[in-house]
């Protein structure tokens, strides 16, 4: 069974492990190249469940988002998606890293 996070991009990120920094990353061509793939594979929503039956240990089920948002560089848009994505907006916990 595949996923959103499936990909083939194993030898192609070996390619760009000795590159230090966002700007030499992006100067890349290596990177360019494959750069949708990446971002499609980063703007990912995945949303693991119970198989439709009802927590046994709870008679409800929580929801909870883990999100890094990379120093929040897109704040503008963390906060939009936050309250927009269907998958994110109803959420009952937040579990949310690099607030910078």
């Amino acid at each position: 069974m595949s996923t959103v996070l499936d990909h083939d991009l194993t030898p192609e990120l070996a390619k760009l492990r000795d590159i230090r920094g966002s700007s030499a990353l992006e100067a890349s061509p290596d990177f360019r190249r494959i750069e949708p793939e990446v971002r499609r594979i980063l703007s990912a929503v995945v949303t693991y469940g119970h198989g439709g039956k009802p927590p046994e240990v709870a008679s409800r089920a929580y929801r909870a988002v883990a999100w890094n948002i990379e120093r929040g560089l897109r704040l503008d848009a963390v906060i939009d998606a936050l309250k927009h994505h269907a998958d994110l907006r109803d959420a009952d916990i937040y579990l949310l890293a690099e607030l910078d």
